[in-house]
C-alpha cells in the first residue's frame, strides 16, 4: 500500500513539473528584441479592421460654448465639436479635462480631403 502511494505521489510530482514546465516556457519570448519608440504620422490601432468616414458636406460653423468653472487649476478645457452620426451632424459638447503633467491637448478637427471630409481626433501630445 505505501508503495502504491509513493509510486501515485511520483506520478503527481512529475505530472507537475511537466506542466508547469510548458508553462513557464510558454511565457518565455526568444530572440526578441524591444524594438525602439518611432514617431509615426499615423496613429496605429490593433483594431481588425479601422472605417474611415468620409462626409460629403462640410461640418456646421463651431458653436460658441459658455464654459463652465474649472473643477481643478490644472484643467484644460477640450473644445466642443461636430460628430458625423451617419445621417447628420450632431454638436458634441466641450469639457474640462484632468491634464497629464507636461502633456498638451491637441484638439480635434475635420480635414477636407478628395474623399470629402474626415474627423481627425484630438489627443494628447
Amino acid at each position: 500500500m505505501k508503495e502504491r502511494l509513493k509510486k501515485t505521489q511520483y506520478l503527481f510530482l512529475a505530472l507537475f513539473l511537466i506542466g508547469a514546465t510548458i508553462a513557464i516556457g510558454g511565457c518565455t519570448i526568444v530572440g526578441r528584441k524591444p524594438r525602439p519608440m518611432q514617431r509615426k504620422k499615423a496613429v496605429v490601432s490593433k483594431a481588425p479592421a479601422i472605417t474611415l468616414v468620409y462626409v460629403k458636406e462640410a461640418p456646421p460653423k463651431i458653436v460658441a460654448e459658455k464654459r463652465p468653472p474649472k473643477l481643478h487649476a490644472s484643467a484644460v478645457w477640450v473644445a466642443g465639436h461636430w460628430n458625423w452620426n451617419g445621417a447628420r451632424y450632431a454638436w458634441v459638447n466641450g469639457h474640462w479635462d484632468k491634464n497629464p503633467k507636461g502633456r498638451e491637448w491637441i484638439s480635434g478637427k475635420w480635414k477636407k480631403t478628395p474623399n470629402g471630409w474626415l474627423w481627425e481626433d484630438g489627443h494628447w501630445r
